[in-house]
């Protein structure tokens, strides 16, 4: 008779010298009660109330020290070889106990820590006693030394659980639980006695808890939980079905679990600079535009000056943002709330600030420049005074583009001398090669710029700082509120 969750043990007709005899091996608690014998020195007699009393005692030191305890038992068999059935496995004679140690890996303590600290809550959920799981989840710091019992709900519990809402007429599975019995499996740190069923009701009712859920499992009983869960992880060592029913193999420690939060805590924290800055550059351009239409200036910006901002300046210095460390307290933050978009309130407010900002900048190098064609005595909208007009616009709105992309926009939250002004090589490489690729298109290429006077340069750099400085004002203001 084949092991399942159900049973809790197997057994086996063996023939040895021609005798045959029924082996059985299971869950002490399943098992026990099935024997009525036991083998002591080489004689077998009657399992007495005071031998069931002492090997509960033994069992019970076990599996506080965190052992996995199968209990051993056989029986005579007397009649012609068929098939078993469960009734087969009454009468049995007790035989001994197996203790089994089998220790958690040593990573798993510091990954639970660190999963913690990123607030992600863990959980225990195992077939095993609730004594054994309590010890284990000691050893790796899941629960304190002195937690209390109720950490551990039993599948019994579950069961319970379910059998109640449906007596008064629930539908069945986790739609039956109510508020309160999905708040206390949410409250526990431990399931222990489970069955695959069990699994599942524990993460569907975590999930109707507003939480996501990620389920780590490697048998054929972990799969309808694997399933269940949000992100179901198979270990690479399990069964093919797990593997199947997954969303991602681990291949290696479990710190590897970790490490993929943070690194896609990464991903997102680099994707949101770069919108960031390509949605505030962006609409300093379309803004700059719809403002010199409405008052009737001509273009600020010619279409090929455009496809030199955008083609060849925002290329490497996006390229850079997206190899940004991550954030010194990345793991130090609770998950960002399911529902909550990847451009947030605050994102929006920057870059509509930094828009405007950047527009206004471009007006007033726009004017710079018409103030100073006059003065020189050219005519307004002659061709050279039109480069002049061009170049302006194209100086003063690379100087914030580059100050920003290199230094201050690399954090939506952090000020530039929080995260290191020279932590990241790759955005100094990218704001020296766009600097030389803007000297190019005013000096050489034939993109309708000029060289400027110094006189008027100078005025064109420094406005060109001031969104940087808004932008570290706003992160500022942020902290602040955050705080």
């Amino acid at each position: 008779l084949p092991f399942n969750s159900r049973r809790k043990r197997m057994s086996t007709l063996d023939e040895l010298d021609g005798v045959l005899t029924l082996h059985v091996k299971g869950a002490p608690s399943i098992l026990l009660p099935h024997c009525e014998r036991a083998l002591v020195d080489s004689a077998i007699r009657p399992l007495t109330r005071e031998d069931r009393a002492h090997i509960s005692d033994a069992l019970l030191h076990f599996e506080r020290e965190g052992y996995r305890v199968l209990l051993l038992a056989e029986k005579e068999w007397n009649e012609p070889i068929r098939d078993l059935d469960e009734h087969d496995e009454d009468n049995l004679i007790f035989v001994g106990m197996v203790a089994i140690s089998d220790p958690a890996r040593p990573e798993v303590k510091s990954t639970i820590d660190t999963l913690r600290r990123a607030g992600i809550d863990v959980k225990m959920i195992t077939g095993d006693s609730p004594e054994t799981a309590m010890s284990i989840a000691r050893d790796v710091g899941l629960i304190p030394l002195d937690a209390p019992r109720s950490v551990v709900i039993e599948g019994a519990e579950i069961d319970a659980m379910l059998r109640m809402a449906q007596g008064q007429g629930a539908r069945s599975g986790v739609d039956s639980l109510t508020p309160a019995q999905i708040d206390r499996i949410n409250q526990a740190e431990i399931f222990s006695r489970v069955t695959p069923e069990h699994k599942v009701v524990i993460l569907a009712a975590i999930q109707r808890a507003g939480h996501l859920v990620a389920m780590v499992g490697d048998g054929v009983n972990d799969a309808p939980a694997i399933k269940q869960a949000n992100v179901g992880i198979a270990m690479v060592s399990g069964t093919e079905l797990a593997k199947a029913v997954s969303k991602a193999v681990l291949t290696g420690s479990y710190e590897a679990i970790a490490s993929a939060v943070q690194v896609g805590r990464t991903i997102l924290h680099r994707a949101r600079l770069y919108i960031h800055a390509l949605l505030s550059t962006n609409g300093a351009e379309v803004g700059v535009f719809i403002v010199a239409a409405i008052v009737g200036l001509p273009t600020p910006l010619t279409a090929v000056q455009l496809l030199v901002i955008n083609l060849l300046g925002d290329s490497w210095l996006s390229i850079a943002l997206a190899t940004e460390k991550a954030e010194r307290d990345v793991m130090d933050k609770p998950p960002r709330p399911a529902d909550e978009p990847v451009i947030t309130p605050w994102m929006w407010f920057s870059i509509g600030l930094q828009s405007v900002v950047a527009t206004i900048i471009m007006l007033i190098a726009l004017a710079l420049a018409r103030d100073f064609t006059t003065a020189q005595g050219m005519i307004i909208d002659s061709p050279n005074a039109l480069a002049v007009h061009h170049t302006a616009v194209f100086v003063a709105f690379m100087t914030q583009k580059i100050i920003r992309s290199a230094f201050t926009a690399r954090s939506l939250r952090y000020s530039i001398f929080q995260i290191g002004v020279f932590t990241n090589r790759w955005s100094l490489i990218a704001a020296v090669i766009t600097i030389g690729i803007a000297f190019l298109a005013i000096y050489v290429l034939p993109v309708g710029m000029t060289p400027l006077d110094s006189r008027l340069a100078a005025p064109l750099i420094a406005i060109g700082i001031i969104p940087p400085i808004v932008e570290e004002v706003v992160k500022l203001i942020r902290r602040m509120v955050e705080r």
